[in-house]
């Protein structure tokens, strides 16, 4: 197990943008899975769906699609030029300079981020609902 952890950490030193890509790619479909699946399970505990079968249970492979694209063709290149520019901009680890580094990250770079991802999403949705008759 080790080795393969060493060849995964040299090659996303390697390519750091493949490495953030397929990153956030993954971490946004196992949340959106990760959702889904405890919303259906706290609904069926609060008896809003009796009549569900557990075959009903599957995900919405649509919704994990988009959460996938937005996070990695939107939210992993964005991040990754953010925080380039961010460490060329301010070297280095001292408690002033994460300080500097965290300020600038919640007030410039959230708004735009988080706006992406939402607006991203609810486009995305939108789209395919409007789309999928065709």
């Amino acid at each position: 197990m080790s080795h393969l952890w060493r060849a995964l950490s040299s090659a996303a030193r390697r390519h750091p943008m493949a490495a953030n890509v397929t990153g956030y790619a993954v971490m946004c479909a196992a949340a959106e899975g990760t959702v889904q699946k405890l919303e259906r399970i706290l609904d069926r505990k609060e008896g809003k769906d009796k009549e569900e079968k557990e075959e009903d249970l599957s995900l919405d492979l649509g919704a994990v699609g988009r959460m996938t694209a937005i996070g990695g063709l939107v939210m992993a290149p964005a991040l990754h030029a953010w925080y380039r520019l961010l460490d060329g901009r301010l070297p280095g680890r001292s408690r002033v300079t994460v300080a500097k580094k965290l300020a600038l990250d919640c007030t410039v770079a959230s708004l735009p981020l988080y706006s992406a991802f939402y607006i991203g999403g609810t486009d995305m949705q939108y789209y395919m609902a409007q789309n999928s008759s065709i």
